[in-house]
């Protein structure tokens, strides 16, 4: 274990610069302690590295080296928070059924409850009036002016809910940093060279 390997670098150490005063081992020591240190920061930058590209717009995707901190016993689905939970840790964190909006018929004037604990079998509806206070989320009552096909949130994270906005794209790419960088990239790249040929002489 890298318990045991520290233990006995340290053992090695102290054998090699021989008996001496407490200064003269507090040094080998101490670059044995950054040692550890830089070891546990890999391993967290690799776990780190390892967890990107896991998961998807319909879907977190769950595996043994990315399991979120919560997974909802309800309907599974992970708590991930986004970066605006990171800078305010201590506001309340819903879980997230899956990036990408749901498209939803609508009538006009009917009442639906949206589920802000995102812990719901029926999304993007809460299971009742009272699910979300039960889980310790404000309920959302929804109630369309109009008839039509609506965007709902997904993620829970939306400054717009119950309806989507772009917050859900933000979301995915904190959690998919390798892929949104690709993305943009192919992105800015077919569209400078779309917008160079148009312009050329």
């Amino acid at each position: 274990s890298s318990l045991a390997q520290a233990t006995s670098a340290e053992a090695f150490l102290i054998h090699c610069i021989g008996p001496g005063s407490s200064q003269d081992i507090r040094l080998p020591m101490m670059l044995a302690a950054v040692a550890r240190g830089l070891r546990s920061g890999r391993r967290t930058l690799g776990s780190g590295f390892a967890k990107q590209g896991r998961r998807n717009f319909w879907g977190p995707v769950a595996t043994s080296s990315t399991e979120p901190e919560y997974i909802s016993p309800n309907n599974g689905a992970p708590r991930l928070p986004s970066p605006w939970n990171k800078w305010f840790p201590y506001e309340p964190v819903p879980c997230t059924p899956r990036f990408l909006p749901y498209k939803v018929w609508c009538e006009a004037g009917e009442t639906y409850y949206f589920d802000t604990s995102g812990e719901s079998t029926t999304q993007p509806w809460a299971e009742s009036p009272t699910f979300c206070q039960e889980r310790g989320f404000a309920p959302m009552i929804y109630q369309p002016k109009h008839s039509g096909w609506k965007l709902i949130c997904a993620c829970k994270h939306s400054c717009a809910k119950p309806l989507a906005d772009w917050t859900f794209i933000v979301h995915w790419a904190d959690y998919n940093t390798a892929q949104a960088m690709g993305l943009g990239f192919g992105v800015s790249f077919m569209f400078g060279l779309i917008s160079t040929w148009l312009v050329h002489p």
